[in-house]
């Protein structure tokens, strides 16, 4: 039977899967409050108000078993069902599986019978490897580093046992699969996000400009809507200095001309592109500076301009809604990653699967056979002390680039066999982040409950942000204190690197007594209760300029039972762009449709599109095409500026 399978797998890995890789790139912020909105531009007939529902594969039918139902209750905090079958202990780790043992020897047949797919990584782009994976009928193991990747265990927590988590992220207008995963799940969007709300941007002088929030506000089509909603809220940006952004909007409809048109962009900086659009030096320090640092985490001087452009139009210039943003109610794991592992225990023990979530799991090693597939992976989990081999008849990359590179460096077989991973791994470089979280005496109104910190001399060249908690969370101290609350404040850094040898008391410090007070008077007569502080070194990928052609496609050519997931990888054919949620989790369903096809199998999970362009954009860019063909064809493509 060992030899048949044996075979049977041989056979599969010599298919080839008739997948493109086109070369889409993207980007993401943290807050662009209504970025780029600020000119009007001539616009075509009003775009219809509903998205088109384009998708990829199959529809996933609702009778699939990933359907459940969980549900959380504002303000009571009502746990979720605990995961408990088949759990075990490793070294100091508890592994959730996420498969209950089964009953009779036919669901142990189907089990065996079944592929098994190791996933390396347990943020979005792993979960959604996973979901897809299980829905076609594969076994799955999910390993990750961390403790308690699914939240099984109850969340992250300080020393004091209060509510903590890496980053404050937001789910954004365009996220159409996360909210149909949410709508799967039968969670109820008012139960797990709050409403859609206002940022603030501020600087040492205050309050800099503020987002409205779009979807409140009549559709026109963008970036009028855009430019028209928000042309008061700047208080220190002249209407001289802001048109001038309306060169950028110009270079925005062309530079996806072409594929290599894009690659061209993609080797500029940002800066060097808006010096060449015109756009005033008061525009880019006073806004577009503080806006690219908690957006992709760089300074202008050290960003792909292609990529900017993706992150801009993504989220703030493709249609008047964009902007629009949600927050989650508590960590974004314990509401949304648990009920989803949770779903796939399920799913699994109604298949006869297998399928288990194993922290404190880090991947030492993949074991690449013959220079052709892998064969295995190897762990070493906390407190043991030697590796364990898990046989694998495919992999699911989903890290970051210092991820990938660790397993690189311990991986000479993969290293030897994939140019693409080499690339990647020597290429591209991550960027540090500091999270911290304060825990106040007193409650503070915030006017805004997420904010830009903005040329403030105690960043040292980092981006800032910080989030009012006890508007955005239900339970921010966490269930266990009964005691006195008052304000509890995330503020984050990106960019990071001169503030990641200070002290926690220092960075506290200028939280406290400096950044807040600046923005929100009330906070200096507050005291801290309680503090929390995490530094994240080489955390966050860095999509510096030419780097379009280092980062990793989904599929590796060499090696085609392993696929690559997360925000770095390049080809992914989806609207989403950059360092964002909905991006990782597309990507974690595409790896795993990919991972299919390789393997003969017909089962595709569904994939949303985001909405398409607006007729005026279209029209733009349509003309964008055909000017760079016929300069192409003419031999004057120098002419075109790039």
């Amino acid at each position: 039977r060992k030899g048949q399978l044996a075979q049977k797998k041989k056979k599969s890995l010599k298919k080839n899967s008739s997948m493109h890789d086109i070369t889409r790139r993207n980007s993401m912020p943290l807050l662009i409050l209504g970025l780029l909105a600020m000119t009007i531009v001539p616009c075509g007939a009003s775009p219809s108000l509903s998205a088109r529902a384009k998708t990829y594969g199959r529809t996933f039918a609702p009778g699939d078993g990933a359907n459940r139902a969980f549900s959380r209750r504002r303000g009571r905090g009502r746990a979720l069902k605990r995961l408990t079958a088949n759990a075990r202990i490793h070294g100091n780790s508890r592994v959730a599986a996420l498969a209950a043992a089964s009953s009779g020897a036919s669901d142990e047949s189907r089990k065996s019978d079944a592929k098994t797919a190791v996933v390396i990584g347990g943020g979005w782009a792993g979960f959604g490897a996973m979901k897809a994976l299980l829905n076609a009928g594969w076994n799955v193991k999910l390993f990750d580093a961390s403790p308690d990747p699914a939240a099984l265990e109850g969340g992250m927590r300080n020393e004091n046992g209060r509510p903590v988590e890496p980053g404050f992220k937001g789910f954004w207008w365009q996220y159409p699969n996360i909210f149909s995963l949410m709508d799967e799940l039968k969670l109820k969007k008012e139960d797990v996000l709050t409403p859609y709300t206002r940022s603030g941007l501020y600087t040492p002088k205050g309050l800099y400009t503020q987002a409205p929030i779009f979807s409140d506000l009549p559709r026109l089509p963008a970036p009028f809507g855009q430019a028209l909603y928000t042309s008061a809220l700047f208080t220190d940006l002249p209407l001289s200095d802001r048109v001038t952004i309306s060169g950028l909007l110009l270079e925005m409809v062309r530079y996806k001309a072409s594929e290599e048109t894009y690659l061209k962009y993609d080797k500029m900086t940002a800066m060097q592109l808006f010096k060449r659009a015109g756009v005033s030096d008061k525009l880019i320090e006073g806004f577009l500076r503080p806006i690219l640092l908690v957006g992709l985490f760089k300074p202008p001087e050290e960003l792909s301009a292609a990529l900017v452009m993706d992150m801009l139009y993504y989220y703030a210039i493709g249609h008047q809604y964009d902007f629009d943003v949600r927050w989650a109610r508590a960590p974004i794991a314990e509401v949304l990653i648990k009920p989803l592992a949770q779903s796939l225990q399920e799913l699994a023990e109604e298949k006869g699967l297998e399928a288990s979530v194993q922290g404190n799991s880090l991947v030492t090693e993949v074991v690449v056979e013959n220079s052709e597939k892998v064969s295995s992976v190897k762990i070493l989990r906390k407190g043991a002390k030697s590796e364990e081999m898990v046989q694998a008849d495919a992999v699911v990359l989903a890290v970051g680039v210092t991820g990938m590179k660790k397993i690189l460096e311990a991986s000479p077989s993969l290293a030897m066999a994939s140019p693409d991973l080499r690339k990647t791994a020597g290429t591209m470089q991550a960027i540090d982040v500091i999270s911290t979280r304060l825990w106040l005496d007193k409650r503070v109104n915030c006017p805004f409950p997420s904010n830009v910190f903005a040329a403030y001399p105690e960043l040292e060249g980092a981006g800032g942000t910080f989030f009012c908690l006890d508007a955005l969370h239900d339970d921010p101290w966490g269930s266990e204190d009964k005691g006195k609350q008052g304000s509890v404040i995330a503020a984050d850094f990106y960019n990071a690197g001169n503030l990641l040898t200070l002290t926690d008391e220092e960075l506290v410090r200028r939280v406290k007594d400096v950044l807040l007070p600046s923005a929100v008077p009330e906070f200096g007569s507050a005291k801290v209760v309680d503090v929390w502080v995490k530094r994240f070194p080489k955390a966050v990928t860095h999509f510096a300029p030419g780097s379009a052609e280092a980062r990793p496609p989904q599929v590796i050519p060499e090696v085609r039972n392993l696929v690559v997931a997360g925000d770095l990888v390049k080809g992914l054919e989806h609207g989403s762009a950059g360092l964002s949620q909905e991006r990782a989790y597309v990507s974690g369903l595409a790896a795993a449709n990919r991972l299919e096809q390789v393997f003969g199998g017909k089962s595709s999970h569904e994939i949303l599109a985001t909405e398409e362009d607006e007729e005026q954009f279209q029209a733009l860019r349509n003309m964008a095409v055909r000017t760079d063909a016929v300069a192409r064809a003419l031999g004057l493509e120098k002419f075109l500026g790039v």
